[in-house]
């Protein structure tokens, strides 16, 4: 704990700054919701309201289709469900890697 008790806030906003963009992601393990409520709006209710972002422009949804094709010759087939993934330029996909 006095590691912990150690970090500044300071410290917290250049890490953030640095590792997340601006972003906030938060981690929290405790056995009492009352709890862990009372600790997290202790130690956030202080900080400035945050801009909400612009909605992503949602993609139409593609229409359901069904295609059989019969193939007697083939006794293995690979079946791919796969939805629309986020677009690239949505503040949250990651980086790609360098």
């Amino acid at each position: 704990m006095a590691t912990i008790g150690a970090v500044t806030l300071a410290d917290l906003q250049a890490w953030h700054d640095k590792s997340l963009k601006g972003k906030l992601i938060v981690g929290i393990s405790e056995t009492s919701i009352r709890s862990m409520e009372a600790k997290v709006r202790a130690a956030f209710e202080s900080l400035p309201q945050a801009q909400a972002l612009p909605r992503a422009t949602m993609i139409p949804r593609a229409k359901a289709r069904r295609l059989l094709i019969d193939k007697e010759d083939v006794n293995q087939s690979n079946v791919e469900i796969v939805g629309l993934g986020t677009d690239r330029h949505n503040p949250d996909v990651p980086p790609s890697p360098s």
